[in-house]
């Protein structure tokens, strides 16, 4: 998921941002989509530029065994953005 700078995230926001402009209308279409342009256009940008900073080995790191990596919780947003959001 993490590497080059990208994000798999980006991908899933563009692939899947463009299933909701389809035929569907009312108030959950517009909630979806305007979640996902939020998510694509304010968020990501954030999430790749805090990334951005970071080496790999950095994103694997965690300060002890009980802790999350910020590599770990990427794959969980990505997951749950399929999954819930998109």
């Amino acid at each position: 998921m993490v590497g080059g700078g990208k994000i798999a995230l980006r991908g899933a926001l563009e692939q899947d941002s463009g299933r909701m402009n389809g035929t569907g209308n009312g108030i959950g279409q517009a909630f979806l989509r305007e979640s996902a342009r939020t998510l694509r256009d304010v968020h990501l940008p954030r999430i790749e530029l805090a990334l951005a900073e970071l080496s790999p080995s950095a994103l694997w790191w965690r300060p002890h065994e009980r802790a999350t990596s910020v590599a770990n919780l990427l794959l969980h947003l990505e997951g749950n953005v399929r999954q819930w959001i998109l």
